[in-house]
């Protein structure tokens, strides 16, 4: 066969392929694509970069191992990251590019309940509704940690701390061993997570305990005065502080309350608040606090690999409640992908997303950092927690005190 010859049959083949409409890409990559948004910009950026980080940090262990096993081929996992800035409507145009433009397997994110609230409306309500045009790809959660989010979509799953039964936990445990029979709480009222925080987890859990909230104060997120609402809580001589507020509101109002001599007998935060920055910003007035939270660098492979992700980044990022929740969703897609029985392939994006979803619905004691996680029917994950607090400036678990 001459040279000449040779080209006309590439181009005729290339040619039928081309009017069949089929296209490369996927398997024949090699690759699987996933999404993740998470807050890049703006106040809560270093705890969105942090989860990026470790998040291509998973991404990187597994793709070094030769990836995960589709159809009998490794593939290696092609992750595409986006900022939310904790902005909705950035969000929603940002989940709509990951779906339709990117056509990823699988979502991961985002940082901010106030952004998953909308987010999650953009999909489908009733699994398998034909009328529904709503999305029908997995959004899998790390970070937004809002009470209830999940049961706006069966296509969202999240893999953080279920705050109502934390701080069921937390506040018994407040009562038993330290006498609490009143709170002052304060929170952010324009801050979902915050606001969800106080009405979903302190409110219940004080009614359930037999504890009585005796001041309530709320603030914004940028607020920098505390001086009015520190005071009404301060002057109910309450036994127990209970702070709905994340590390930048929330230290400040602790300056505040310290300006003011107020020390109450216990101090119990939200979970958002167990951060290196938390210890970076106001350590001096956070000594002590008491926090519920599904991640401490403990002895055994929660300390292992927390030390690989603080070496990685030269010691610039550090695992928390919330990043490690990132570093445990990759290896979960991991085994999801390979138990679903995809085909990975443009013709079959709607039926492996599918396949995808059920999959993860199923997943049960799955080997994460602190102890096994499974998802309730809802898509919410049921996993281990501590409780965590602040001494000599650092975080470490919670004891009973001794008697």
């Amino acid at each position: 066969m001459t040279k000449k010859s040779i080209i006309f049959c590439l181009s005729l083949v290339a040619a039928l392929f081309i009017g069949s409409g089929i296209s490369w890409g996927f398997q024949d990559e090699g690759t699987i694509r996933i999404g993740q948004m998470e807050v890049l910009s703006g106040p809560f950026a270093e705890a969105g970069m942090e989860a990026i980080f470790i998040s291509d940090f998973a991404v990187k262990e597994i793709n070094a191992m030769g990836g995960v096993k589709i159809g009998g081929k490794m593939v290696k996992l092609d992750k595409r990251n986006y900022d939310s800035a904790c902005n909705p409507e950035q969000g929603i145009n940002v989940t709509r590019k990951m779906a339709n433009e990117d056509k990823v397997l699988v979502m991961v994110g985002p940082s901010c309940s106030s952004v998953a609230e909308p987010v999650y409306g953009l999909f489908q309500k009733k699994l398998g509704d034909a009328n529904d045009i709503g999305l029908r790809v997995t959004i899998f959660t790390d970070i937004a940690t809002k009470f209830g989010l999940e049961r706006l979509t069966p296509w969202a799953f999240r893999n953080t701390g279920n705050e109502k039964l934390m701080y069921d936990d937390v506040f018994g445990k407040m009562k038993k061993y330290y006498g609490v029979k009143t709170i002052a709480a304060g929170y952010e009222k324009n801050f979902s997570h915050s606001r969800g925080t106080y009405e979903s987890g302190f409110v219940p859990a004080a009614k359930k305990h037999g504890l009585k909230i005796i001041e309530v104060q709320n603030w914004l997120l940028d607020d920098t005065d505390f001086s009015v609402q520190i005071t009404k809580l301060r002057r109910a001589k309450a036994d127990m502080r209970a702070t709905g507020a994340h590390h930048p509101s929330m230290c400040r109002a602790l300056q505040e309350a310290r300006r003011q001599g107020w020390t109450p007998k216990v101090h119990v935060a939200i979970t958002s608040a167990t951060l290196q920055d938390t210890l970076d910003v106001c350590a001096d007035v956070a000594e002590n606090i008491i926090i519920p939270t599904n991640f401490l660098a403990l002895p055994g492979r929660p300390l292992e690999v927390y030390t690989k992700i603080l070496k990685a980044s030269g010691d610039k990022y550090y695992m928390t409640h919330h990043n490690s929740a990132s570093y445990e969703v990759i290896w979960i897609i991991k085994k999801v992908i390979e138990d679903a029985g995809i085909k990975n392939r443009p013709d079959t994006l709607q039926e492996d997303r599918r396949k995808f979803r059920d999959a993860l619905a199923k997943i049960k004691n799955f080997p994460g950092l602190l102890g096994s996680i499974s998802f309730d029917k809802w898509g919410q994950a049921e996993k281990e927690f501590v409780i965590g607090t602040v001494k000599g400036g650092k975080w470490v678990e919670w004891k009973p005190p001794a008697k």
